[in-house]
């Protein structure tokens, strides 16, 4: 992987993109899952990421024109792996039966997809608009609520 420059407008339409594939991804879940509590946590967490895509698609609304500024990130290989991890897995799980061992696997990649979220908008925030940290900041940490919560999840699934 290597740097490139991508203006701030770029970046946030990648972060968007990040966030549209992890709506589909937690809506299979939800439909995979058997168990209600379950159902309902997958679909918490897909409203959480059409939220973040919202703020993303504000920040690359507020920064279409104004920013020329371009930014040397690794980014684009780091999108582009994440969101063909949450592809492959959302096709993968439409073969699933709806057996616990299944839950149990999809769990276990929204978990890793989850850390790669944080390590993508931490990056973002290192090479980021100063005026934007706040927001990226409160969607790290929202990110991590979530892998809290499926690590959870999955403490309580049966083995």
């Amino acid at each position: 992987m290597g740097e490139h420059d991508f203006s701030a407008y770029q970046i946030a339409e990648m972060a968007m993109t990040v966030e549209e594939a992890g709506v589909r991804f937690y809506e299979m879940l939800s439909i995979l899952a058997t168990d209600g509590k379950l159902k309902d946590i997958f679909m918490i967490l897909s409203k959480a990421e059409v939220q973040h895509k919202d703020i993303f698609r504000s920040i690359a609304d507020s920064l279409r024109n104004d920013d020329p500024t371009e930014y040397s990130i690794d980014l684009s290989s780091l999108i582009e792996t994440h969101i063909d991890t949450l592809k492959k897995a959302a096709f993968s799980m439409q073969s699933f039966s709806k057996v616990p061992t299944n839950i149990q696997d999809a769990v276990e990649i929204a978990i890793n997809i989850e850390k790669e979220a944080i390590r993508i908008y931490t990056e973002m925030y290192s090479t980021f608009i100063e005026k934007f940290h706040g927001v990226l900041e409160n969607i790290i940490n929202e990110e991590k609520k979530h892998l809290e919560i499926l690590t959870d999840v999955k403490s309580k699934l049966p083995s």
